[in-house]
């Protein structure tokens, strides 16, 4: 995999769908939101270097693929960002597929929610990021807020308030 930051260059591995710049459809202007919550003062990272705790839900490929692209155009912005990939069952599989390291929960498809909040609390102990970026995986807000980090959270539908996770939300910062 070649990467040349801030260049649009790349040469990512065969059969990836996924090419420098581009930008998720069903969340248009996410990386600009997303560029802005990091580099709006949110951070102090004691590196040059801002490390992002990135959530994928595991369920499916379709978080891990939309958050790929994410990924990369944030990098595409600035290269002192560094994606720590989380997540779990065929989310982790698919960051794996497309040549990432991640840190693979070990968590079912269908995740329970005090387990993921357990764990999300332990890789986020272990990682020390600067920032949280979690994509429909409810439980890593609170998680993050244990460690008193920023948290932005991608969202493409609601419950009603009194849901579990829609009270997960009150967590993020953005």
């Amino acid at each position: 995999m070649y990467e040349e930051c801030g260049s649009g260059v790349t040469d990512l591995q065969a059969g990836n769908p996924l090419s420098r710049g581009a930008t998720d459809a069903k969340h248009p202007g996410s990386e600009r939101m997303l560029y802005s919550a990091i580099m709006s003062g949110h951070l102090s990272s004691p590196s040059a270097v801002v490390r992002i705790a990135f959530f994928s839900r595991g369920r499916g490929r379709g978080h891990a693929i939309a958050d790929v692209a994410l990924a990369e155009a944030i990098r595409n912005q600035d290269c002192d960002i560094e994606v720590l990939w989380i997540s779990y069952g065929s989310g982790a599989a698919t960051l794996r597929e497309l040549g990432y390291e991640v840190l693979d929960l070990g968590l079912p498809e269908n995740n329970p929610f005090i387990e993921t909040q357990i764990r999300a609390t332990q890789a986020l102990a272990r990682l020390r990021p600067d920032l949280v970026l979690c994509h429909e995986e409810f439980a890593a807000a609170p998680a993050a807020k244990v460690f008193g980090l920023p948290t932005v959270f991608l969202i493409d539908w609601f419950a009603g308030p009194e849901h579990l996770w829609m009270q997960c939300l009150n967590y993020a910062d953005e």
